[in-house]
């Protein structure tokens, strides 16, 4: 039987492909998460036991037998932490009613200040009363002149990304 010498030419992947195969990847990912997380957590750990090991075997101590002890200390170290925290977690927990209604009682009257003030209004003569009096009060003061030229910079909708510079902003000190 006549064998034929057939060459293949490589060809480079087309963009369709390349997405294709990333789509593959990410699916594989997906589906595969709680593996390859097992995966990076066992690879993450090694890595950073890994010193401990070479010290070990630089005293003579066979690899398997410095890569044992170094993980057993490690399961020890982070088992005696959790012991020592058993008892501060369970006086939280007993304690955790308590620290609810202050949170809540803070919560509320944050509420309350962001419904009088008019927080969350960023147009310049929105808001209640007394913080429009305090804004012509400090029409001259520079953290007011900064505010201004950040809010024209970045517009009213980049104060609404995150509550902090809306709360500076209404309270003069952006």
């Amino acid at each position: 039987m006549a064998t034929t010498n057939v060459q293949i030419t490589p060809t480079r992947s087309t963009l369709a492909q390349r997405i294709i195969a990333l789509g593959v990847v990410f699916a594989f990912f997906y589906w595969a998460s709680s593996i390859v997380m097992t995966l990076m957590l066992a690879v993450l750990l090694a890595y950073f036991l890994d010193p401990a090991v070479v010290l070990l075997e630089r005293l003579h101590i066979p690899r398997a037998l410095g890569a044992l002890a170094v993980l057993l200390l490690a399961v020890a170290a982070v088992g005696a932490i959790g012991y020592l925290l058993v008892n501060r977690t369970q006086s939280f927990a007993y304690a955790w009613p308590r620290y609810s209604a202050v949170l809540r009682r803070a919560a509320g009257s944050v509420d309350r200040k962001i419904a009088t003030t008019g927080v969350f209004d960023y147009r310049p003569g929105a808001g209640s009363d007394a913080a429009q009096r305090k804004r012509k009060r400090n029409a001259g003061s520079p953290k007011l002149a900064a505010a201004w030229n950040w809010h024209d910079h970045l517009g009213p909708s980049a104060l609404g990304i995150s509550p902090i510079p809306g709360l500076l902003y209404a309270r003069g000190e952006a």
